[in-house]
């Protein structure tokens, strides 16, 4: 357990001497460090792991503090892992947030929505993200010095602004170093694990716009390197749903300009007939993701 204060050090032992099953095969390691971001949290985690040495036959979970597995978790992914292509994998997510409205019903929709990309990528056997709020992978593959090496200190060189360090999105780096190996990446739709989640700002707009910022720069940066890669080694469905995600931020833009350019030079009336067309075809959108999960949000 990587914590900063104190006080969470004493909360985690109180929790582990409190537990009403046996723990004798347990050893509780907790890391006090200082609060230089997850980035190096994970390094010095994934070291003082590294030195238990793990096998081909361990696994490791690394698992946000905001975030709950379900207690079956090992026997959930275990085997998968008999399969020595295999490097990792990530689950479904549900949400919990305290304050119920429009924040709470986009986080869920945007979690459906995630449910549905996930299970079409994970046939491929390489979904497009390992999920930092909680991925299982092999442990002697995130024990080794280079994985633990680019999850600390990963980076661009941008032709602009020079060398850009990663602060966020090390899910993304540690996804790459396997992508780029070749490992298989699987995802457990049957498989849930529980996040709780607050609003990073006081307006919904506000809160969706930073963490859309945050995800989709997350997504951008590993974009282009991936991409590099050739379809034969990491398969062409792959490749090519990566380039969808780089070409997807600009054909995005092509229907509101089309649509402010013939309202301009040809009919205005274009311009309601167009938003009534996209709240329609959203909303059809909506209840084809409802009848993934049954309920969830309101439609």
């Amino acid at each position: 357990a990587s914590v900063v204060d104190t006080a969470d050090l004493r909360l985690i032992k109180r929790i582990h001497a409190l537990m009403d099953v046996p723990m004798d095969g347990v050893e509780l390691v907790v890391d006090q460090i200082p609060g230089t971001g997850k980035r190096d949290a994970l390094a010095r985690s994934l070291r003082l792991i590294a030195r238990q040495a793990p096998s081909r036959r361990d696994i490791l979970l690394l698992v946000d503090g905001d975030s709950c597995v379900p207690q079956d978790i090992i026997a959930a992914t275990t085997p998968f892992f008999t399969d020595p292509e295999v490097g990792a994998l990530t689950t479904d997510e549900a949400v919990e947030i305290r304050e119920p409205g429009l924040f709470a019903d986009w986080f869920a929709l945007r979690f459906t929505q995630r449910q549905m990309m996930m299970s079409s990528m994970g046939l491929s056997g390489r979904v497009l993200t390992l999920t930092g709020r909680m991925s299982v992978f092999r442990a002697d593959l995130a024990t080794q010095h280079e994985f633990i090496r680019l999850v600390q200190h990963d980076h661009i060189d941008h032709w602009r602004l020079g060398r850009v360090d990663f602060l966020t999105g090390d899910e993304q780096s540690s996804w790459f170093w396997l992508f780029q190996r070749c490992y298989k990446m699987l995802y457990l739709p049957d498989v849930t694990s529980l996040s709780m989640e607050t609003q990073p700002k006081p307006g919904f707009v506000d809160s969706a716009v930073t963490l859309m910022i945050r995800w989709f720069g997350n997504m951008l940066r590993t974009n282009g390197r991936a991409l590099a890669l050739r379809p034969s080694q990491i398969g062409l469905f792959t490749w090519w749903s990566i380039l969808d995600q780089k070409i997807g931020i600009w054909t995005t833009l092509a229907g509101p300009i089309s649509v402010i350019l013939a309202a301009a030079f040809v009919e205005p009336l274009v311009i309601p007939a167009y938003v009534a067309w996209v709240m329609a075809t959203r909303y059809i959108f909506c209840w084809g993701l409802a009848s993934i999960r049954g309920r969830g949000f309101p439609i």
